[in-house]
């Protein structure tokens, strides 16, 4: 079961901040705020959100259009992102000195739901703004908690394929096919060797010859790349990784189960199993960025294998379970932003690279 209480401390201040900065700016003949039905302004995937605009008017005003907007935003160290908007407009037209009530209701999506971390959060918000000719255009927002269903992996799978929206899908995963890196070490060793040949004989400046040189290298180290896959293969056979349940969720047991045939003898020491997850955001753009990363949380079971050596020809299958952290966050992708799990095996192979 996922428990929001860590963030409800936080959404009171937030609410506090982004109220203070709003009301702060609007202007005294007219005023908006938005109220919740809601008290405890928390919500679940495929809630609706209700609640009131009230517009304070002390004089005649001309509204061209009034909007409630629903939508997600990350705030932190990297860039900015944003979901898609949901739009209502709620009145256009004169409004006379009173007070006006206009309901608003916003069907919430699965995803992404709100998260504060480190060096990223994502928040979900309720936005109002009248657009007055002529005159400051007030404005209101308040933010809201989107929480992972409260029952758990049984009513989450509920929800459908659209939660695997925000969780890499994937039943199998096998290693890297090492053709690709012979193809990209052939194309870069011939590239190179002529750009090196080329500057040679024509006696050009030097700028061609380190070209071709720094070009050799890179198809060296992609050959490199190349014939370890192709040992890797032929002395484990294909592997294979399968994950289940997907998509999980925070509380849930993840099971993981790693299986290959030995194409020889393998004399194993030791299979280290490490699961994670971080936070990683892209600060700024083009040659100017910085990318910071944050651990989120980490486990790692190792498996001692003693001196046994693993049989050629012989199916080897071994399964690890992990209990992901009852606050887990859900994986999350935009712009500049993601939390990113990751699954690690690391096998120790005595005498062998």
């Amino acid at each position: 079961m996922y428990d929001g209480a860590p963030l409800l401390t936080k959404l009171s201040t937030l609410q506090t901040l982004r109220r203070l900065q709003f009301s702060g700016a609007l202007a005294m003949s007219r005023q908006l705020e938005i109220i919740f039905d809601q008290p405890q302004a928390h919500y679940y995937p495929g809630d609706t959100i209700t609640g009131h605009v009230v517009a304070t008017l002390a004089k005649q005003t001309r509204c061209k259009s009034l909007t409630v907007e629903c939508y997600w935003q990350t705030h932190g160290r990297g860039n900015r992102a944003a979901g898609e908007q949901q739009v209502l407009r709620a009145f256009e037209g004169v409004w006379e000195p009173g007070t006006y009530r206009y309901a608003f209701a916003f069907e919430l999506p699965v995803g992404p739901f709100s998260y504060h971390g480190h060096h990223l959060n994502v928040d979900w918000y309720v936005r109002t703004s009248a657009d007055v000719p002529w005159a400051f255009d007030p404005s209101y927002e308040v933010a809201f908690l989107m929480l992972p269903p409260p029952e758990g992996i049984s009513e989450q799978a509920q929800l459908g394929d659209a939660l695997t929206q925000a969780v890499v899908e994937h039943e199998e995963v096998k290693a890297s096919n090492a053709r690709y890196y012979g193809i990209c070490a052939a194309l870069l060793l011939l590239g190179g060797l002529g750009c090196v040949m080329a500057g040679v004989l024509e006696r050009a400046d030097g700028g061609l010859v380190i070209m071709g040189l720094l070009t050799v290298l890179a198809g060296l180290v992609c050959l490199g790349i190349m014939i370890k896959k192709n040992m890797v293969t032929q002395k484990l056979g294909e592997v294979a990784i399968k994950i289940e349940p997907l998509p999980a969720f925070a509380g849930a047991t993840l099971q993981t189960t790693l299986a290959f045939t030995p194409g020889s003898q393998v004399p194993l020491n030791a299979l280290t199993i490490k699961l994670m997850a971080i936070e990683r955001v892209v600060q700024g753009s083009g040659t100017d960025t910085t990318t910071y990363t944050h651990t989120i949380f980490e486990e790692v079971q190792k498996i001692s294998k003693g001196e046994a050596a693993l049989p050629a020809g012989e199916p080897f299958e071994v399964r690890a379970g992990f209990v992901l952290p009852e606050h887990a966050p859900c994986s999350f992708s935009a712009s500049c932003n993601a939390i990113i799990y990751s699954l690690e095996y690391h096998l120790d192979i005595a005498r062998w690279p």
